[in-house]
């Protein structure tokens, strides 16, 4: 590749092999890896967040050799694995200056699970280690979110790392699961509308966590198709959304908000609702930065109903008082903004 000036200092883990990044877009979507290579970079550390944008991302890596560590000899320790997150990618494809007259490898939501060379709950494509320092080009498009962070892991700490995922993700799922319990206990015990809301949106949030995590896509492989997938796991965002504002819709009733706050609510779960449709008809980008602003707005929605809520009389034995309804949705705001807005 052409000569390019990376930032001095250190940008990466002990076990990631990725000393320097550097980004740039392509707004048409047409170029190749010889166009892009003597355009201007632009060095970044750590995760890139773009937002949502039509363009194509590019990604510039240096990698560096593995350490003459006394390998065993087996093919896989001569491997690097590119560790790409989110799973939520519709395609990355690996342009080797090794091999340029071959294909790029190809990984994403796009492609059939089953036929990775490394398998896990984030896309992964694997390379041969480098002998020397060089340089590859990684090339997004996707409908989602331009974020990604990628890792070049020796084989055997990219499983670890797996490992401590799956751990990870079985306590949320079974967290999730357990509380659903809870709510269908506690339902059939007083047949409360509120927590018939909170069982929907209780199952929507394991279906949705399901599909955020792989789990749809490591276990439906064998009867779906990778588009279909991919279209699933999409359409669970909004669905997920509307289900949490309808439940918030039923919890907040109990403290009198107003009349008109409450119909913007239901508005806002309906409006939801008709994102899948957009994303039916091809419109996934535009429907998923419509459903991630909606998710943006609700928790400042939710906070101005417990401001302007009332407090309910004694004998109505409310759940929270209004101050604690308040520190509530409060923290949720935080939490949520936190992670939403960096995304857009």
């Amino acid at each position: 590749m052409e000569h390019f000036e990376w930032p001095s200092g250190p940008l990466r883990d002990h076990s990631d092999h990725i000393t320097a990044r550097a980004w740039l877009g392509d707004p048409s979507s047409s170029l190749g890896p010889e166009q892009v290579q003597s355009m201007t970079w632009m060095p970044y550390t750590g995760p890139l967040r773009r937002g949502f944008t039509a363009s194509t991302t590019w990604l510039r890596l240096r990698i560096e050799p593995l350490a003459d560590e006394g390998l065993r000899g087996a093919d896989r320790e001569h491997q690097l694995v590119l560790r790409i997150q989110p799973g939520q990618l519709d395609e990355i494809a690996l342009f080797d200056p090794r091999h340029p007259d071959l294909p790029p490898t190809l990984a994403g939501d796009h492609q059939d699970w089953r036929l990775g060379e490394y398998r896990s709950f984030n896309q992964n494509l694997v390379m041969a280690a480098p002998r020397e320092p060089m340089e590859l080009l990684l090339r997004l498009r996707t409908q989602s979110n331009h974020g990604i962070h990628v890792e070049a892991l020796h084989r055997d700490d990219a499983e670890a790392l797996d490992r401590q995922q799956q751990l990870v993700m079985g306590a949320v799922i079974a967290f999730l699961l357990m509380v659903l319990v809870w709510a269908v206990t506690a339902w059939f015990e007083g047949r409360e509308r509120v927590i018939g809301a909170f069982i929907v949106h209780q199952v929507v949030s394991v279906l949705f966590a399901l599909s955020l995590f792989g789990f749809t896509r490591v276990y439906l492989s064998d009867w779906l198709s990778a588009l279909v997938i991919d279209r699933m796991t999409s359409i669970m965002l909004p669905i997920t959304a509307s289900a949490v504002l309808w439940f918030h819709w039923h919890f907040l009733r109990e403290f009198k908000p107003p009349p008109l706050g409450m119909r913007g609510m239901l508005l806002l779960a309906v409006a939801l609702l008709l994102l899948v449709p957009m994303m039916l008809a091809g419109l996934t980008r535009q429907a998923l930065q419509i459903n991630s602003l909606i998710i943006v707005l609700n928790p400042a929605v939710l906070l101005l109903m417990a401001w302007l809520s009332t407090t309910p009389a004694p004998g109505d034995a409310p759940r929270l008082s209004r101050r604690q309804l308040i520190v509530n949705y409060s923290l949720i705001l935080a939490v949520l903004w936190g992670a939403a807005i960096p995304a857009l």
